[in-house]
């Protein structure tokens, strides 16, 4: 007969720890958040794409008459004067986390109207969430040592 005792004691040690880092993680998710927004606001000023790389439909022929008139149509997509990219907005608490621009127009390059296809700058692409999984991977670690 073959007996094994198993301590449990280190096991239960290491749970508890998990446990409670797990519990709090606002830390990881206002570095998340803070991420992300970086994120969104190169997509506004470089990139011109959707959070998965995507590259947004470009501007209809009467909305590039206007950009050309006011002299900014060098700015590209969803960018005129910087306010889009300047109205992002963070909430995070214990174990949730939003990202939002209240910009008043964010909502119709969002998702777009009748007359104007969405431009999706907000949303979790693969790169948002590698990011956040290696933040959170990183912020546990951390916790557990």
């Amino acid at each position: 007969m073959i007996k094994v005792k198993f301590d449990d004691k280190q096991v239960k040690r290491a749970l508890r720890r998990l446990d409670k880092a797990v519990d709090n993680v606002k830390p990881a998710l206002k570095d998340i958040a803070d991420k992300e927004v970086r994120l969104a606001q190169n997509r506004i000023r470089i990139k011109k794409t959707d959070p998965d790389g995507r590259p947004w439909r470009p501007w209809s022929y009467a909305t590039l008459q206007y950009r050309i008139r006011q002299g900014n149509v060098g700015k590209g997509l969803l960018y005129s004067n910087g306010l889009l990219a300047r109205s992002f907005d963070t909430d995070v608490s214990r174990n949730e986390l939003t990202v939002s621009n209240s910009a008043p127009y964010a909502t119709y390059l969002q998702e777009g109207t009748p007359n104007m296809p969405s431009r999706k700058f907000l949303g979790w692409g693969n790169k948002s969430i590698k990011s956040a999984a290696d933040i959170l991977l990183k912020y546990l670690k951390g916790k557990l040592k």
